[in-house]
């Protein structure tokens, strides 16, 4: 499939000729919706008003088209990077010594006045690892206690508590102070607390039993079996339904 600006370039380059002869035109041109360059049948739009832009566009001498991502923030020319599949030949021009951290920065930089925040159901994972590996006589109850200050307070004062109370256990396992140390890196973006406080959501698992709830269960029902096309078409109109105004 061609990407949009392939789209518009062969738009662009097409001969008046060529949008005249719509008797050799064919669909198959069309992929999802977008033209693809191909001289030979390239497909006229039928809607009047992308026509009517389409010429003004082609008179005008000097076209400037500009793409902004998270990609433009790392000072990459495409998002090849944010993906491990491609990171072999596209992370070279960027120093990726931490790939997580390369995104918080790009983010912070791109919204330096937004809240980040870590999933609170993946803080209190890591925190039940914590607690489970240390070995301690009442893991759970231990477990149960940070999590509680967690919600409350934040990661930062339950990182505290462990750190006073088990130095000696943190020291003796080494899967218990890994996990304590991802939360203490991060305890500025579980400050869950201040953001319950200030009206902020503090995880994604209302949206994940959503998705799970209206879509998965909805096309997993017994004997049904959905196309992934026809599926995408049925949300796409649920969606469009719930969203008028």
């Amino acid at each position: 499939m061609k990407t949009p600006a392939i789209a518009l370039v062969a738009a662009l380059g097409v001969s008046a000729a060529a949008l005249s002869a719509e008797d050799d035109m064919t669909a198959d041109a069309i992929v999802n919706g977008v033209h693809g360059y191909m001289p030979d049948n390239y497909v006229v739009p039928k809607e009047p008003e992308v026509r009517e832009r389409l010429e003004w566009l082609k008179d005008q001498k000097l076209a400037l088209m500009m793409h902004f991502g998270m990609y433009s923030q790392m000072g990459i020319f495409e998002s090849w990077a944010l993906s491990d599949a491609d990171a072999h030949w596209s992370r070279v021009q960027i120093n990726w010594t931490d790939g997580e951290e390369a995104l918080e920065k790009a983010m912070r930089d791109a919204l330096p006045f937004a809240e980040f925040t870590n999933d609170f159901m993946h803080a209190a994972e890591y925190m039940h690892t914590c607690c489970e590996k240390q070995g301690i006589p009442d893991a759970a109850k231990e477990y149960k206690t940070c999590r509680a200050i967690v919600l409350r307070h934040g990661a930062g004062s339950a990182v505290d508590r462990i750190k006073r109370l088990y130095a000696k256990e943190l020291e003796s396992s080494e899967e218990a102070s890994s996990a304590l140390n991802y939360l203490d890196k991060r305890r500025e973006n579980m400050r869950y607390g201040w953001l319950r406080k200030n009206g902020y959501y503090i995880s994604s698992c209302h949206i994940e039993a959503a998705v799970r709830i209206l879509v998965a269960r909805r096309c997993k029902q017994a004997g049904m079996h959905w196309r992934l096309h026809n599926a995408a078409c049925v949300c796409a109109i649920i969606a469009k339904q719930r969203s008028a105004a």
